[in-house]
């Protein structure tokens, strides 16, 4: 089986960071409802 290689550029988000990036999220989707804008996302690659 092939060894499991990270995407170069993308970084996994570990539990004590999660906290930090909830509340930028939190943050960031109050300001920009605020002023009208609504969310977005993108799709998840993931090459197989």
């Amino acid at each position: 089986m092939a060894k499991i290689q990270k995407i170069k550029g993308v970084a996994d988000l570990f539990p004590e960071d999660s906290a930090r990036y909830a509340f930028m999220e939190k943050t960031a989707r109050d300001v920009f409802t605020s002023y009208g804008f609504g969310e977005l996302r993108t799709p998840i690659l993931e090459k197989t």
